[in-house]
């Protein structure tokens, strides 16, 4: 099991809390695949596939500019991504990454 190393965010309330269980419920890729594109766009998928790609990519030990043509993402997402997940984050984002490379 994965342990959270920080407390939640003060904008996660109730329904937010819901949306997390439900996804935890499921027990496979297709299952998760089938759940969020029933409730995002394929826009927001896009955008949220670009964002794992940059982490990925990052922790691959890719520079920034081979992460933009990468992964096809803005500055500023490359940039958020090392502020927010790879130097602030909870480190759940590399936990997830390790056990998909393994």
């Amino acid at each position: 099991m994965i342990t959270n190393k920080q407390q939640n965010p003060d904008w996660i309330g109730e329904r937010e809390e819901e949306f997390f269980k439900a996804l935890a419920t499921l027990s496979s890729s297709s299952d998760v695949q089938m759940f969020v594109t029933d409730l995002f766009t394929p826009e927001e998928i896009k955008n949220a596939a670009k964002r794992w790609c940059v982490v990925c990519s990052l922790y691959d030990g890719n520079t920034q500019a081979l992460t933009l043509t990468k992964c096809e993402s803005s500055k500023a997402t490359v940039a958020r991504a090392r502020r927010n997940i790879l130097k602030n984050g909870s480190g759940i984002t590399k936990t997830v990454y390790e056990l998909l490379k393994s």
